[in-house]
């Protein structure tokens, strides 16, 4: 039987595994069919971590993706697997007859995607950089491309993949083309959004994995992942080390690229950083923050897209405590904060 032969018949096996025993057993086989069949092993060799993540975005049982969206997060350090394991997913997804579309904020960061695909035997060709596509045999292609206005809302989706959205700013013309892009899952049966990247401050990914942080709490579930450097085993302390001699001037370049802390990109003011609800930081649960009264306040400009904020926050000998953000156009609207 020819390759393309056993791709057609393995995929339409699958769905039916997935229809009479579930999309978990499924994601397995699947997995047993790349380990027997890829011809290059270093697509195959995955940590546990990295399938759980894998099965993490593939099924909960607090969500329904027939009525609402599974929507998760993988906030990995640099070279954690992150985009060999989207090409793994998004491949998966397709075999079970979805449709998959892929965005980045930039072309560059989708080459290394196209080597991924490329050594997936179920990927027939792929084109991102001519076509934006990825063909799959007997299986609906993959739309993957730059985030652009012409490709936001040009087709209706089933699983929605966000690629390095820690560089998609708030303030930037894309922030808009990714919220505009997200009703493509709107009418789907089977929705199904997957956020991965390092993290930064005041970007999309940032705001979903403070959003998904909560969610997951309220909850009492997974839906956000972080991996350190420190969870691989490829990427040694001594290199490490060699990347802070190399960037002593940049305190933030570790923690942003290696610790998978959200720092604003260049430095920030305030390096000790807590978000409520951290579980890292159970003095600082959800809630904590609603008795305190804000006693100053302070406005910042965040471009012409979004605007101005009014920051309500407080202080003592060991923390500020920003309260409230309040966005606004008008500078009449201070008025009603004058003493």
């Amino acid at each position: 039987m020819k390759k393309s032969e056993a791709c057609i018949v393995f995929s339409k096996q699958l769905r039916t595994v997935w229809l009479e025993e579930g999309i978990i057993i499924a994601f397995f086989a699947y997995l047993g069919f790349l380990r027997q069949f890829t011809k290059n092993k270093k697509y195959t060799e995955w940590t546990d971590w990295q399938v759980a993540d894998m099965i993490m975005s593939l099924y909960n049982p607090e969500i329904d993706p027939s009525r609402e969206a599974l929507e998760t997060l993988w906030n990995y350090t640099r070279r954690g697997g992150k985009s060999r394991g989207l090409t793994i997913i998004a491949v998966f997804f397709a075999l079970l007859g979805l449709q998959v579309v892929w965005r980045a904020p930039h072309s560059d960061q989708l080459i290394q995607a196209a080597d991924w695909f490329s050594m997936n035997p179920f990927v027939e060709s792929q084109k991102i950089r001519t076509q934006f596509r990825v063909q799959i045999f007997g299986s609906p292609e993959i739309s993957v491309a730059v985030l652009s206005e012409g490709r936001i809302a040009s087709r209706e989706a089933d699983v929605l993949i966000y690629d390095e959205g820690g560089s998609i700013m708030s303030w930037h013309q894309n922030f808009d083309y990714y919220k505009n892009s997200r009703p493509m899952i709107a009418a789907s049966k089977n929705k199904y959004v997957i956020h991965a990247s390092t993290d930064c401050q005041g970007s999309v990914f940032n705001e979903e994995y403070k959003s998904l942080i909560n969610k997951q709490h309220h909850l009492n579930t997974r839906f956000v992942s972080v991996h350190t450097w420190q969870d691989t085993t490829w990427i040694t302390e001594e290199w490490i080390e060699q990347e802070k001699k190399a960037h002593l001037d940049c305190s933030w370049y570790i923690d942003q690229n290696y610790n998978c802390i959200a720092v604003v990109r260049g430095g920030r003011i305030f390096n000790n950083l807590i978000v409520v609800g951290d579980a890292n930081q159970p003095s600082y649960p959800f809630g904590c923050l609603d008795e305190m009264n804000p006693r100053f306040a302070g406005v910042d400009f965040n471009g012409e897209n979004v605007g101005h904020y009014v920051v309500l926050c407080d202080y003592d000998d060991d923390y500020v405590y920003v309260l409230e953000e309040l966005n606004f156009r008008d500078l009449t609207y201070l008025d009603q904060f004058q003493n």
